[in-house]
């Protein structure tokens, strides 16, 4: 529901534009709420399930224009978690048996991208879009120990221990829209699309055995608008 309340308010936003925007050189504006050549800023980017807490589901950019309609654009997202669990179990038939299970869930992952990103001035914003490279890497853990008690004593009765990790690797389109609120500050958002080679690597351990298994194939990911603010210099 979130995602396409967001997605709304891009597609809303870029129709406003179009319809009551007009073509202007930002070298010719009067207003200096515009890009300038050879400046930088520094880009925050939030996705739909960005964390405040934990700042987690954020993207940090800088950027540099080569010029007022071109520049380039580097970023890094980090993200991650852990869940710690503990479930017991009573069974009473004509003994009691008692089982619990622990269970240590992790993930994390980050993303390095690039892109070559075009604007288009506008009386009011600036439309831009652009592609690049991008690279993902995601590892999930879980740990889980079940144990049982039939004489008193807690005994360990199953280990179980899995490790997938996955690698990205492909290009990066977006298409979005800036407008700036003072000389310095901007906010801004955009549509974004990857098509990524993938690579998957799963592995599970057992006291008795251990099965691993790998997969590959290309995969279409993103389609989730992000809004975000820019500071210049």
């Amino acid at each position: 529901m979130i995602r396409r309340i967001l997605l709304l308010s891009f597609v809303l936003t870029i129709l406003f534009t179009f319809i009551y925007s007009e073509e202007c050189d930002s070298t010719n504006c009067n207003s200096k709420l515009n890009i300038q050549s050879k400046s930088k800023a520094l880009q925050f980017s939030i996705e739909p399930d960005f964390q405040l807490g934990s700042f987690q589901g954020s993207t940090i950019s800088i950027k540099k224009h080569l010029s007022e309609k071109r520049a380039l654009r580097y970023g890094i997202s980090l993200t991650g978690g852990n869940t710690i669990s503990e479930s017991n179990r009573k069974i009473i038939t004509n003994d009691s048996l008692n089982l619990k299970n622990n269970s240590d869930n992790s993930s994390y992952s980050f993303t390095l991208m690039s892109q070559y990103l075009i604007y288009k001035s506008t009386r009011y914003s600036y439309l831009f879009y652009g592609l690049g490279p991008i690279f993902r890497y995601t590892n999930q853990i879980r740990e889980s120990e079940t144990k049982n008690n039939l004489t008193g004593d807690w005994e360990s009765s199953d280990i179980n221990d899995r490790n997938t990790k996955s690698y990205y690797y492909g290009l990066s389109f977006v298409f979005g829209v800036e407008v700036f609120v003072s000389k310095t500050i901007s906010i801004h958002g955009e549509y974004c699309q990857e098509l990524t080679y993938r690579n998957d690597y799963y592995e599970e351990v057992r006291p008795t055995q251990i099965t691993e298994n790998s997969t590959r194939g290309f995969s279409v990911d993103g389609g989730q608008v992000d809004f975000g603010c820019s500071f210049y210099w």
